[in-house]
């Protein structure tokens, strides 16, 4: 009989998301991100392992200090506090040096975590025998099929569910940390500026080093639609240990940072890092949602083979900054996850077995990387792969793309945009 690569009962394991845990999670890339927007990489236990939102790939690119935090004090009780991650991963291969406290590995983090995957959210239960609350993410990026347009933002949503299972008041707050890297890699004069808009408030990123027609210029924003704010637009600035330290004794002592809204400007090729504090009070068996976004707007695509040229994004065309972009994802946060759940469910819910469901799922995910591009009139480019630092083969190579499925069927719009460029500009007249 001959070997099969699935068990009968995986074959017709219907229904049933597979759930990763243990060091499975190490070897975990969940792409968050638009069409031809870039993306930023979610890892299996809940850490954001690369951006790559600078207009090419950029695998092992991670924000010093990225990263969320739960404080939460259940009535007279000493308060507990946990980086919104599993237990740090066992995989090494970081220059053989191991894991860097640059992202807060050597903090308390939750004892367990489990990952489910099902594109184009990413499920995580964390679970920490010290910590009153029950906590579970949600992470995605819209990915609507026939809406072109809302499946391009360059936004990471996160959906943080707390549930107190207790009988007593918990009072929480979740921190969430961004460096700003704008100007990527010559970084230096950024500015961080606290920003209040109609649909969401935090920190806006951007840099004073690079004109705005450069490809270095641009702008990330770190927000959320969640009112009772805890604000700090800048973390101390020292040597060693210091700088997390002093986020830590105070994030942990009583859950507030020391507030500070004013705006600053970085010192050259320096960076700061940011942070904002979601403040919320759970009574007993209540559950409450706290949404986070990370948006991102590096308008100017170089064009960094053959001869240089540098083209404007689509989504530039769209949203006039990172924080025009979060605006628009407050404002239409909730249809626009319901759209893409109803996507999700439409797609796992089906009688397929759960292996083909990952087969297919991971194959649309491609969509959202920087395997993709979007110019400036919408027309959809590809990549035939991505190597660590750039794009590999360029041209949106027939031999590759005239098989792709997916996009036909879920973006007929992108996928005309490719006929027209090739028979535009690809095919003489013989």
């Amino acid at each position: 009989m001959a070997k099969i690569p699935y068990m009968q009962n995986e074959l017709f394991n219907v229904g049933k998301p597979k759930v990763y845990k243990g060091r499975q999670l190490d070897e975990i890339y969940f792409p968050l991100g638009g069409i031809g927007t870039g993306m930023v990489n979610l890892g299996g236990w809940g850490q954001l392992k690369e951006f790559e939102i600078f207009n090419k790939p950029n695998k092992g690119l991670f924000f010093n200090y990225t990263f969320f935090t739960l404080y939460a004090k259940q009535g007279d009780n000493e308060p507990v506090t946990r980086v919104i991650q599993g237990p740090v991963g066992g995989t090494y291969t970081a220059g053989g040096s191991g894991v860097t406290r640059l992202d807060g590995s050597g903090l308390p983090h939750f004892r367990k975590c489990e990952f489910i995957g099902e594109f184009p959210y990413a499920h995580l239960d964390f679970n920490d025998p010290k910590m009153p609350l029950d906590v579970s993410m949600e992470a995605f990026n819209p990915f609507i099929p026939l809406n072109d347009k809302d499946s391009s933002i360059p936004v990471a949503i996160f959906l943080f569910n707390l549930y107190n299972p207790t009988e007593d008041v918990v009072n929480a707050t979740l921190f969430a940390n961004l460096e700003n890297k704008v100007g990527f890699p010559e970084v230096g004069k950024g500015v961080i500026e606290y920003k209040e808009g109609e649909n969401v408030a935090g920190l806006m990123m951007t840099t004073k080093k690079h004109e705005a027609d450069s490809p270095r210029y641009g702008s990330m924003t770190l927000t959320t639609p969640w009112e009772d704010l805890n604000i700090q637009t800048c973390w101390m600035r020292s040597g060693w240990f210091d700088t997390l330290h002093r986020f830590w004794d105070q994030a942990s002592h009583d859950g507030e940072l020391k507030e500070n809204r004013e705006t600053v400007e970085a010192g050259e090729n320096a960076t700061d890092v940011g942070s904002i504090g979601l403040k919320v009070t759970l009574e007993p068996e209540e559950s409450i949602t706290l949404p986070v976004m990370i948006t991102w707007h590096m308008p100017n695509f170089e064009k960094y083979w053959g001869e240089k040229a540098t083209w404007k994004n689509y989504y530039a065309t769209v949203f006039n900054d990172a924080f025009d972009v979060a605006e628009y994802v407050g404002e239409n946060l909730e249809r626009l996850d319901a759209e893409t759940r109803l996507f999700k469910d439409s797609l796992f819910g089906s009688t397929l077995p759960e292996c083909v469901l990952d087969a297919v799922s991971s194959q649309i995910s491609i969509l959202k990387t920087t395997t993709t591009v979007r110019l400036e009139d919408g027309t959809f480019y590809g990549w035939e792969g991505c190597s660590p630092g750039s794009g590999c083969c360029e041209g949106t190579c027939t031999h590759v793309w005239n098989y792709a499925q997916a996009m036909p069927y879920l973006f007929p719009s992108l996928e005309r945009s490719i006929r027209v460029a090739d028979y535009s500009f690809n095919i003489n007249e013989e």
